[in-house]
């Protein structure tokens, strides 16, 4: 489960959503664990991973279905450290996010030949623009190089066929 940010020591509804999900997949898999994933950022007491647990644990999950990841700052540390934690042979693992984060963390996850699917948490209306343009600006500046490729390619179709004029 990857962290979203804390106020203090407090979950956000956007990352209790993300938990909310993880907890809801717990249900069907009563033999898997959370792993929270997050450090702890500029103006948080704690660690993200460290709310997301006492969140969990608030509304019921095990402490033993529990492990924590302190390290990271960002989604590619939240994958990478993540799966560090992992002892498991060829583990089914499952990253939740926000709906709007899923397909840039499993651009992460497979760049890092993590094998995984994605569950996306809900995500409030009013945080779509800005979610959007955030997540777009993130997927441009990692698959940036593809894209002046394919521009390049483009711009010498169009000089072959029309020519300079």
């Amino acid at each position: 489960m990857l962290g979203a940010g804390i106020i203090g020591s407090r979950v956000t509804p956007l990352l209790a959503a993300r938990i909310e999900k993880g907890m809801e997949l717990l249900c069907y898999n009563p033999n898997a664990v959370l792993i929270m994933s997050g450090g702890q950022g500029s103006g948080e007491d704690i660690p993200e991973s460290k709310a997301m647990a006492d969140y969990a644990i608030d509304k019921g999950v095990s402490a033993e279905k529990v492990i924590l990841e302190q390290k990271s700052v960002s989604t590619e540390e939240n994958l990478r450290f993540s799966r560090e934690l992992i002892k498991k042979q060829n583990p089914q693992i499952i990253v939740v996010t926000t709906a709007y984060h899923m397909l840039r963390a499993l651009i992460l996850a497979k760049r890092q030949g993590i094998k995984c699917v994605g569950f996306g948490a809900k995500t409030k209306w009013y945080f779509t623009l800005n979610a959007f343009i955030r997540e777009f600006v993130g997927y441009l500046s990692l698959t940036w190089k593809k894209h002046i490729i394919v521009i390049g390619i483009n711009v010498c179709i169009v000089i072959a066929v029309y020519g300079f004029k």
